[in-house]
């Protein structure tokens, strides 16, 4: 979805707030990322996807995405849980794809779109692999909560 709307914004000439993107993307990448500027930086990438959708004009993709993106939203934050790392890494991968929209190349915007999905992926399946084959009880995967309580129940 992301990698064909990025390549029809590119097509298109898409400019939206992809200018404003890219320079807050640039600030981000001049320090590392702590405190209030990881979620900035965060932010700043789900700006960045949005606007790639935004920008290929297509109501149809708009509106598969729009029905992913809180899922994508949950899984980034569960899986990846905020690893600062990998949000320093997405900042100059959403940088890369801001650029190559603007500079209207659509090979370079959805090649750019696919390797930074495909990092992303490649993480997140990693981890998922690394709890699979560790044990944990129930209370220590949710931060010692039980489980019941989590849910709002309360404890047995």
């Amino acid at each position: 979805i992301e990698g064909m709307a990025a390549r029809l914004a590119a097509e298109k000439g898409f400019n939206g707030d992809l200018p404003e993107l890219v320079a807050i993307l640039r600030a981000l990448a001049k320090r590392r990322l702590a405190g209030d500027r990881v979620r900035e930086a965060e932010a700043a990438g789900d700006r960045v996807h949005w606007q790639i959708v935004q920008g290929a004009g297509n109501e149809t993709l708009t509106g598969l995405y729009a029905g992913l993106r809180l899922r994508i939203a949950i899984s980034l934050r569960l899986v990846q849980r905020r690893e600062v790392e990998r949000i320093q890494e997405t900042v100059g991968e959403h940088l890369a794809i801001a650029k190559a929209i603007l500079a209207r190349s659509p090979e370079a915007s959805a090649a750019a779109v696919h390797a930074h999905l495909g990092r992303g992926h490649a993480l997140t399946m990693a981890k998922l692999a690394q709890a699979a084959s560790t044990p944990v009880a129930a209370s220590d995967a949710t931060g010692g909560l039980p489980l019941a309580r989590r849910r709002g129940r309360p404890p047995a």
